[in-house]
Parts: C-alpha cells; sequence; structure tokens
C-alpha cells in the first residue's frame, strides 16, 4: 500500500518538475534599447548606458577672408593717419606709394572707409587727438613709418613672384637659399613681422648653421588650414615638432610668418 501511494505521488508531481525544468532552461530575454531609441531583445544584459551615435569632431570655422582683409585695410588707414601726423614729411614721401596701394585695395577700402565704425573711430580719434591702436605719436616714430608701414605697403601692391605662390613653393625657395647660404633669399621668404625676429640670425649665422638648419627643417608636413594662414610641422631631432606658419598676403604671395 505504502509502495502504491509513493507511485501515485510521483505520478503526480514528477510532470510538475519536469516543467519547471524545462522552463528554468530557457535563456533570459533581455528588452534593452539602441542608440536611436528603438526596442531591441537580447540574451545578455542591458548596457549600462547605451551608446552614443558617432558625431564628427565640430571644426572651428575659420575667419572669413574677406573680414581679414578688411581688419588689414582698416588697420593700416589708420596707422597712416597716425604716421601723417606725427612723422613731418611722411604724407608726401609715401604719397605715391599710398596712392597704389590705394588703387589695389579699392574695393575693401570703399567698405571699410563707410562702415559706421570706421567713421566712429575717425571721429574719436579726431577728438582726442590719439592715434590708432592705442599708439601715441612718440611710439608711432619714423623708423616705424618709414619702415614696417611702407615695406607692408610695398608688399601688398608688388606683383606675385611665383617663388612665393604657394606655401610648398614658398618653403622650397627658403630651403634652396639656406642650402646656398643666400641669405637676402632667405630674408624674402619672410614677412615684415618675422623679419624683425628672425633677419639678424639669417644674416650673421656662419653659413654651417644656415646648413645645419636646413637639414633639420628638410621633412614637411602641411597641415589642412584655411583663410589667409597655413600650418606645417617639421619633425625635431629630439622627437618634437617645430611649427612654420606660412602667410597669404594681400597680393596674393605666400610668406613665412613664423618658424
Amino acid at each position: 500500500m505504502a509502495g502504491l501511494l509513493r507511485t501515485s505521488r510521483w505520478l503526480l508531481v514528477g510532470p510538475i518538475l519536469i516543467g519547471l525544468g524545462a522552463f528554468s532552461a530557457w535563456p533570459e530575454v533581455f528588452e534593452c534599447k539602441d542608440p536611436l531609441g528603438n526596442t531591441l531583445y537580447q540574451d545578455s544584459p542591458c548596457p549600462l548606458k547605451p551608446p552614443e551615435p558617432f558625431k564628427s569632431p565640430a571644426r572651428t570655422p575659420a575667419p572669413h577672408r574677406n573680414e581679414t582683409q578688411r581688419e588689414d585695410v582698416r588697420r593700416l588707414l589708420l596707422r597712416k593717419m597716425a604716421c601723417d601726423s606725427a612723422v613731418p614729411g611722411f604724407s608726401a614721401e609715401s604719397a605715391a606709394l599710398f596712392k597704389r596701394w590705394r588703387i589695389l585695395r579699392r574695393r575693401v577700402i570703399a567698405q571699410v572707409e563707410s562702415s559706421a565704425e570706421f567713421l566712429e573711430t575717425l571721429s574719436k580719434l579726431k577728438a582726442g587727438g590719439s592715434q590708432a591702436d592705442g599708439r601715441t605719436a612718440r611710439e608711432d616714430e619714423a623708423d616705424y613709418c618709414r619702415e614696417s608701414l611702407m615695406n607692408e605697403m610695398e608688399e601688398e601692391v608688388r606683383p606675385v613672384d611665383s617663388r612665393f605662390s604657394s606655401p610648398e613653393r614658398t618653403w622650397q625657395t627658403f630651403q634652396r637659399a639656406l642650402e646656398g647660404a643666400n641669405r637676402d633669399l632667405a630674408v624674402s621668404c619672410l614677412t615684415s613681422s618675422a623679419r624683425a625676429e628672425h633677419e639678424s640670425p639669417l644674416r650673421t649665422q656662419p653659413r654651417e648653421r644656415l646648413w645645419e638648419l636646413a637639414d633639420e627643417l628638410s621633412v614637411l608636413e602641411f597641415k589642412e588650414d584655411s583663410g589667409p594662414t597655413k600650418t606645417a610641422v617639421a619633425p625635431t631631432s629630439g622627437g618634437g615638432e617645430r611649427r612654420i606658419t606660412f602667410q597669404h598676403l594681400a597680393n596674393g604671395e605666400w610668406r613665412i610668418a613664423g618658424l
């Protein structure tokens, strides 16, 4: 009788246990969201945070070339006025060059001189008697006016030299100048502001040092810059990098602005 009861219990409980065992063997299903918000069902736990869709890095827009030209013209006009006021005879001395520059940049000059900002600056200068860009008459002395300012105007009005028609051509010209110890040509590859820093070393260092510099800068990688400047990188012997900056002048030439 006892054996019959045990057999009966197994007949009743056994199917239930077998069913539970089969149910426990089913894979667990997880409801997840993909990066776009769609529902997904999977057999592995959802990630703690859905991966975000790939976004290309934002690029900082380069200043518009027309805006850069207007700012360059505005500064030169104001400095020319300061030099005319501070240096006796400078107005007559620079008249022919200034006329050529005005003809070449006439469209941009017309935009600048008719702008409310420029007219307001002129009013303040006339009312206060101060010079442009914070300069006083004492600071805008003859050497600055006759060298820096007039050199800047001369660079803009001269025809494009094919040796400086692109950053790559300018660099090739500079390399040849160093290899041949042609100091005048090396200096001519620089902008007027770069000459203030680099002209003296280029003219006074022994030619062996110029050859060494040519070797150090023999490999140059140009970056994809835009606008009036372009940057290149030269690897150094110590494993670092040396950055070279090129500037696009108003007459279309490219010169080295930083070494």
